[in-house]
């Protein structure tokens, strides 16, 4: 059949029909089926089908993006590259916990445990994931980049036009950061509260990461990285970044302290010139802004920023 426009397949084969008659008794239970270009497969048992008490299943799901969840049920999830993860899925006092999961969305891999309660107004998620190799190009729209194409809108009418290529990176042509828009869409589907940390970062330009480590709270359209930490340019930054998407444009703030920045990874190379510049800087950066872009919140920043440096060495060149 179809679910909210999107081709449903599935199959499934269960104990005896008859036994469905004990709602305290759990139910074994084989699923297979697609829905869209999301596929689900899952074995183990639930208890009470109609109005599940208790469930323990070896869940695998594959897409071809997480946004896809949008339209299937309602979850604001970003739209990624395609994904696979496996893990246990339980249903213990009325929260679903997905657990020891491993899984990949495009060239990153990020394991962990996670819950998902329901609740009155908003369902909320909370978990530890990590993450070996976080590629950011994965999740380029959580990131104010062009988006992969979106599977968690309906498909465009049928149209004679042919669509316009996005810029590759978001930026308008001469911007050195991103326009892309932000949407706060998908942010009053869910709240959460999630611990993550990647032990490697790729893929964010020439920005000079090494690791990251956060914890990331969404309350009521509020998202807030409290506490966020970067190993950035041989050195670290620590601080707190907030984004208010109950406004419009929506309000930014952020307050960082940055320690031991090596000047060789911060500064580009002059063609042959290695030593450009050497030695280290510290320093912190407090700011408020609105925009729904990160060049818009930039641009209208305010605040105050502090740099120092002991004896160090920035090339003539380089300055001019």
């Amino acid at each position: 059949g179809n679910w909210h426009g999107l081709k449903l397949v599935a199959v499934a084969e269960g104990d005896e029909v008859l036994q469905l008659r004990d709602r305290d008794k759990p139910y074994r239970l084989e699923l297979a089926g697609t829905i869209g270009g999301t596929s689900v497969k899952a074995k183990g048992s639930v208890t009470d089908l109609v109005a599940p008490k208790a469930a323990d299943a070896q869940v695998e799901v594959r897409g071809r993006s997480l946004g896809e969840w949008y339209r299937i049920v309602g979850l604001g999830l970003p739209d990624t590259p395609p994904y696979s993860t496996a893990g246990q899925v339980r249903l213990q006092q009325g929260i679903w916990r997905y657990e020891n999961f491993k899984s990949r969305v495009g060239q990153s891999d990020v394991g962990g445990s996670v819950a998902f309660e329901p609740r009155p107004a908003r369902p909320f998620v909370s978990g530890t994931l990590v993450s070996q190799r976080l590629d950011l190009k994965d999740f380029a729209p959580m990131i104010g980049k062009t988006p992969t194409p979106r599977s968690s809108t309906p498909p465009p009418e049928s149209s004679t036009e042919k669509p316009k290529a996005p810029p590759p990176t978001g930026r308008r042509e001469g911007k050195l950061l991103p326009q892309q828009s932000f949407s706060a869409e998908k942010w009053d589907t869910l709240d959460a509260d999630i611990r993550f940390e990647a032990k490697a970062v790729r893929n964010l330009g020439s920005m000079p990461f090494d690791d990251l480590k956060m914890r990331v709270v969404l309350d009521n359209r509020k998202l807030s990285l409290d506490p966020l930490q970067v190993g950035f340019a041989g050195g670290n930054v620590a601080g707190r970044l907030a984004v208010d998407g109950r406004s419009q444009p929506m309000k930014a703030s952020i307050d960082a302290r940055g320690r031991q920045l090596r000047l060789d990874q911060l500064v580009p190379r002059i063609g042959n010139n290695s030593r450009a510049a050497l030695g280290t800087v510290s320093g912190r950066v407090k700011l408020d802004g609105n925009g729904n872009s990160f060049g818009q919140q930039l641009a209208s920043a305010s605040g105050e920023m502090q740099l120092g440096m002991g004896e160090r060495e920035i090339s003539n060149l380089l300055l001019e």
